[in-house]
């Protein structure tokens, strides 16, 4: 099996959380990472928490419960719906020229690269 896979499965299988013929099922009608993911929860391949905490220590980026923020606080001028609709990311907080954003893949460059030219952070 040396099916090509979208870069969030990639990882997954690379990680070894997911088994690799489930990431390349959910890849022939999945391609976007937000899609894959839901996927993968959907079928309880593996839970939310468990992969944002995988990810966290993986990739070396913080891990913690936005619940225990206050949306209110959120800098939701920033981002268009439809750009966090469409990667799944919240931005969560501002200072300065440096915008905070949480994400549900971390591999996910283009997201960020549109959130830095929407923003101009």
């Amino acid at each position: 099996m040396n099916e090509l896979l979208p870069q969030v499965a990639q990882t997954l299988s690379n990680l070894e959380l997911v088994p690799r013929a489930e990431l390349v099922d959910i890849s022939r009608e999945h391609t976007e990472s937000k899609d894959i993911i839901r996927e993968v929860f959907k079928r309880g391949l593996i839970s939310s928490e468990a992969l944002s905490k995988e990810f966290s220590n993986r990739f070396g980026t913080p891990l913690f419960d936005l619940s225990a923020l206050d949306p209110a606080s959120f800098p939701d001028d920033l981002i268009e719906l439809k750009l966090v609709e469409r990667h799944l990311v919240l931005p969560f907080y501002r200072h300065g020229k440096n915008l905070f954003v949480a994400m549900i893949d971390p591999t996910n460059k283009t997201a960020l690269e549109e959130i830095k030219f929407y923003t101009g952070m």
